[in-house]
């Protein structure tokens, strides 16, 4: 039972460093993409495999960094 806690920390831990090195979108209120981030009411962090695909957690932060959303995206 314990390496089950500690595989699933790691785990956890490796999809969270994981996604800090995804590309950041900025958001308006509605959650559609802006350009410019002074239009922007969230940031979203997200990552896309070679093909244009989103991959893995999904992060949504409102501007002042607080987390508002995560989520895992499925294939």
């Amino acid at each position: 039972m314990k390496l089950f806690f500690q595989l699933s920390f790691f785990i956890l831990l490796y999809l969270g460093s994981y996604a800090q090195n995804g590309i950041k979108l900025y958001l308006d209120k509605d959650k559609q993409q802006v350009e410019n981030p002074e239009n922007a009411a969230f940031y979203r962090i997200i990552s896309y495999t070679e093909s244009g695909k989103p991959l893995g957690m999904v992060y949504d932060y409102y501007l002042s960094g607080k987390l508002q959303f995560q989520g895992m995206l499925s294939q």
